[in-house]
């Protein structure tokens, strides 16, 4: 690259790197026509570096200035740029071939190599000016308590740091705030009053509400409609216009509609209706969400006709454009878990409007093949078939089957795989189950549950007795190697948040009951009682408060999780739970409950040594006398827990996309039945950890280092399952275990254990 490559940008008496102000200097930067090139080599390796634009800096003298003023600084003033060269231009011969990613080309003559620079501005910021009063102006005073109400709900508070962007917001919030109450003409228009020697700004939104009262929702349209069900379609319209069955005007003031004369298309005059929906954005944005989750449409356009002023009832039209409603996937992956290597192939199939009827019909299958790594055994070179690896499921979902608001669905799946990465199992299960979306925010599900679990190395004595008694110590004592499992499933759930993959505010409420129904006299009987609730509050900055402003402007979040099993025929017992399925009881621990633990890692559990014939060492284990010894940890599990977080997460850098993350897990869990009420035996775990998050296209990715103390369950086994002395060692709890795991070690060592976390998600 010729000319000048521009290294740094970055300003005198700005915002300091760990100081707080409304406008940092990252977001100024990005304001600018010069941009810097990347603080990382990697990232310059595979960008372009950002080349130096004569006259781009005198240019952005002036946006800054404008800039700032609109963000609340009226005193700034810029002062001029500093330009420092920092390697000079470099002219040199080159005469051969230059290589490129696709090729190479012939070379000659004389070249010029970029000299590299550093940007320094000189910024004056002043004092910023602060909201000093916000006031609606205009509007009917009859309409003084919609509006008072509409206002509560706007992000603009006195006090706050001016920001023309956030007046402007304010404007458009108000707006559709006040539309949702049924004033759909109402606007809003915001005007700004400046007193720059005293800092301050009057805010005034002028409102017009455009109708002297509510209006209601008229007749509904729908166009583009060819392959899918019209009467379905016009189901999911979370809103009403006419209702035909209310014929006076005394039932439709019952009714809180409103009882209009309107043209009847083909009638000879005006008749009147009953209209019982009054207007709301909010309606429109559910309808036209609920209409695209479909999976049936490329484009969904809920358009409400407000071109006439003050016209009641408002028609709306729905602008559907269909896609293809066939979709076929495949994909590629390996499972490593440490212990074995695991390739699969999976294939998956779905029709969105499966019989013209919105039904859909889902088919996924996927094979694999699961070896010890490294190749080792006696298998090795061959293709064992008891390796192989199936699962298959189907999947229909019928819209409306029984009324305009409630879905039936079945799934069918059937799993050939292994259990704790060990014991070769069978699994085919069918679910029925009806939804209730019992409102825009909530919704019930209900339907039987049925499963057949086999594994047949345990069945009747087939397998070794180091499996046979791997197995009692994860089953229980008696397990034949099989068992079935019906019950009865329900579930409801509420989401108030404001954004389900990274809400700031509202709510989130989830229970499930799981009723096991015994059909045979060796059946299980147990309650399974599960529930999740989660909180958000949005704190706003407080002004320019120095470094105090970094515990402003964050969203707060408290979580809390619970579960209890409940056996009924007296077959668990402490550390045995005998009486639940091994799959069904309650583990803890991992990315999304306490993070300082691996997933399952709370609790007891029992060490099984499995030792394979093999020359050399093996990858996953330790020679020992012509044998590779593989340790597996398996965890025991319980019957009651619960935990609660707390989490802070803060846009600390939002011209990038990058927040910075607070928490703290707490959670206790109960082994075995005989825990409750004992004080002694519950396990108590706690968390302290801290991270980033990147804003991506995908949803918000997570980087978070926690940190904990060593767990009781940490410093050994509670069980060893045919491990030799030598062999009995305490599971790795962490990065960077250096102390000795071996029993001998005495309780005393406290070494902290750190886990670094990576998700793609938010709780």
């Amino acid at each position: 690259m010729e000319g000048d490559i521009v290294r740094r940008i970055h300003f005198d008496a700005g915002c300091a790197a760990f100081s707080y102000c409304d406008t940092p200097d990252s977001m100024i930067r990005s304001q600018m026509e010069q941009s810097a090139s990347s603080v990382l080599p990697l990232v310059n390796l595979i960008t372009r570096p950002k080349g130096y634009k004569i006259g781009a800096l005198d240019r952005d003298a002036y946006r800054l200035e404008v800039f700032l003023a609109h963000n609340g600084w009226f005193d700034a003033r810029f002062g001029g740029w500093q330009v420092h060269r920092v390697k000079e231009q470099q002219l040199f011969k080159r005469n051969g071939r230059s290589m490129l990613l696709f090729g190479s080309k012939h070379v000659r003559g004389q070249q010029r190599r970029a000299g590299v620079i550093e940007v320094f501005g000189q910024i004056d910021r002043g004092i910023p000016s602060t909201i000093r009063s916000f006031e609606p102006i205009g509007f009917d005073q009859n309409a003084g308590g919609v509006v008072r109400a509409a206002m509560t709900e706007v992000e603009l508070r006195e006090g706050d740091q001016f920001s023309l962007e956030v007046v402007e917001l304010a404007e458009a919030q108000l707006e559709g705030n006040l539309q949702d109450r049924g004033f759909g003409y109402a606007e809003a228009v915001g005007s700004v009053q400046a007193f720059p020697d005293e800092h301050h700004v009057d805010v005034r939104m002028l409102i017009g509400m455009g109708s002297r009262s509510t209006v209601s929702f008229g007749d509904v349209t729908f166009s583009g409609v060819d392959k899918t069900p019209l009467d379905k379609l016009e189901n999911m319209v979370r809103f009403r216009g006419a209702a035909p069955e209310i014929t006076d005007e005394k039932g439709c003031r019952k009714a809180l509609g409103q009882w209009l004369v309107v043209a009847e298309p083909g009638a000879d005059a005006p008749v009147p209706r009953c209209f019982v929906d009054p207007f709301s954005l909010k309606k429109v944005e559910l309808t036209r969400k609920q209409l695209f989750n479909t999976g049936a449409f490329s484009v969904v356009d809920v358009v409400p006709d407000l071109s006439v002023r003050g016209a009641n009832p408002v028609p709306v039209s729905i602008e559907v454009t269909e896609t293809q409603f066939n979709t076929l996937r495949g994909g590629v992956g390996v499972e490593y878990d440490g212990f074995l290597l695991t390739p699969r192939i999976s294939m998956a199939y779905a029709n969105v409007n499966f019989l013209r009827r919105l039904v859909r019909l889902e088919l996924d299958s996927g094979v694999g093949y699961s070896q010890l790594a490294g190749g080792t055994g006696p298998t090795q070179g061959t293709v064992d078939p008891e390796n192989l690896l199936f699962n298959g499921r189907s999947a229909v979902t019928w819209p409306q089957l029984i009324a305009r608001d409630i879905d039936v669905s079945g799934v069918v799946s059937y799993d050939r795989d292994l259990q704790n990465g060990q014991f070769l199992y069978t699994n085919p299960k069918v679910d029925l189950g009806a939804v209730w979306r019992a409102t825009e925010y909530g919704k019930i599900s209900l339907g039987p549950h049925w499963e057949l679990y086999n594994m047949p190395d345990l069945r009747g004595g087939a397998g070794g007795i180091e499996q046979q008694v791997a197995g009692e110590a994860l089953f229980g004592r008696g397990f034949d190697g099989r068992f079935q499992l019906t019950s009865l499933d329900a579930r409801v759930n509420w989401d108030w948040r404001n954004d389900p993959i990274n809400a700031t505010q509202g709510s989130y409420w989830d229970l499930n009951i799981r009723q096991a129904v015994p059909l045979g006299k060796d059946d299980f009987l147990y309650t399974d009682v599960s529930f999740e609730t989660r909180g958000y509050v949005k704190v706003p900055p407080v002004g320019n408060i120095g470094v105090f402003g970094w515990f402003t402007d964050w969203t707060g979040v408290a979580r809390v999780r619970a579960r209890v099993l409940k056996d009924w025929t007296g077959k668990a017992s402490q550390g045995q739970v005998a009486g639940i399925p091994y799959q069904e009881r309650l583990f803890m621990g991992g990315l999304q409950d306490i993070r300082g633990f691996r997933d399952s890692a709370v609790g007891p559990y029992d060490l099984l040594c499995l030792y394979e014939p093999g020359s050399a060492d093996g990858f996953t284990g330790l020679q020992r006398g012509g044998k590779v010894v593989n340790q597996r940890y398996l965890a025991r599990g319980g019957v009651a827990g619960a935990s609660t977080t707390f989490e802070a997460r803060k846009d600390a850098f939002p011209a990038y996309g990058i927040g910075l993350n607070g928490f703290v897990d707490v959670g206790v869990m109960a082994p075995g039945a005989d825990d409750f009420g004992n004080a002694q035996a519950p396990l108590y775990s706690g968390t302290l950890g801290v991270g980033l998050s990147y804003d991506s296209l995908v949803g918000p990715i997570r980087i978070d280092l926690a940190l904990r103390p060593i767990a009781a369950n940490d410093r050994r086994p509670g069980e060893y399952v045919n491990c030799a002395n030598h062999d009995k060692e305490a599971r790795p709890y962490g990065l960077f275990t250096t102390t000795d795991r071996s029993p001998e070690y005495p309780d005393s060592v406290s070494q902290p254990v750190i886990q670094i976390l990576f998700t793609l998600s938010q709780i």
